[in-house]
């Protein structure tokens, strides 16, 4: 089997010298070139076409951001992993939208780029723990600013809180009217009251989105 090829781009000698030391112990990949640059990357591609290029971002002329696009364009069989310093919400949107393969952070170590490796060569994206943890933490940054915002516009009566505790004890709707002493039609009214308030389909999302606004435990 012909080894992978791979083609390293990074301003740090030091990186590039490290990556070929990491690779070249492994039979099944081969450097077929360098460079320390955007524009350098781009023309020396097009001769070592190789099957993997390691990009670094932030390069002096053409950032790392720009030539990952331009070699999506130019080379689309070439498989783009990011091995950066940045883990920012900024530069992993921007790689996913330009449908980059993996994304390494450089301290992450060689284990973590042997993996993202062997992940793009098989045809999946790997994005390193670093950068996932990053996604995630965007993530519950942006549910927590929903939700409080959901607190503050989302408002229920004395008599919705105490029919959504009966619903959360999957109690039916006879059950929940016995114990309140009302009507069966009033808790079919308060029950779709909350359903439009709290934006639910269904029972299920009703008391899971009432347990996350606090309304009920």
């Amino acid at each position: 089997m012909n080894p992978i090829r791979i083609f390293l781009a990074d301003d740090h000698m030091v990186i590039r010298d490290g990556l070929r030391a990491l690779l070249e112990r492994n039979g099944s990949y081969a450097i077929v070139g360098e460079a320390s640059n955007g524009s350098e990357a781009l023309e020396r591609v097009a001769t070592t076409t190789p099957d993997v290029i390691f990009l670094d971002l932030s390069m002096p002329g053409m950032n790392g951001m720009d030539t990952a696009r331009r070699l999506r364009e130019e080379f689309g069989n070439v498989k783009v992993v990011i091995l950066s310093m940045h883990n920012e919400l900024e530069y992993i949107v921007q790689c996913l939208e330009h449908d980059v393969m993996g994304y390494v952070v450089k301290n992450d170590g060689g284990k973590e780029v042997i993996k993202a490796l062997e992940a793009v060569v098989a045809g999946r994206k790997y994005y390193s723990d670093a950068v996932a943890q990053a996604i995630m933490g965007k993530y519950r940054q942006q549910r927590a600013e929903v939700l409080n915002r959901k607190q503050v516009v989302v408002e229920i009566t004395n008599r919705e809180k105490q029919v959504m505790e009966h619903l959360a004890q999957g109690h039916t709707n006879s059950r929940i009217a016995d114990d309140l002493f009302i009507s069966i039609r009033t808790v079919e009214t308060h029950r779709a009251n909350l359903m439009r308030k709290l934006e639910a389909k269904n029972c299920v999302e009703l008391v899971n989105k009432a347990r996350e606004l606090n309304f009920i435990r």
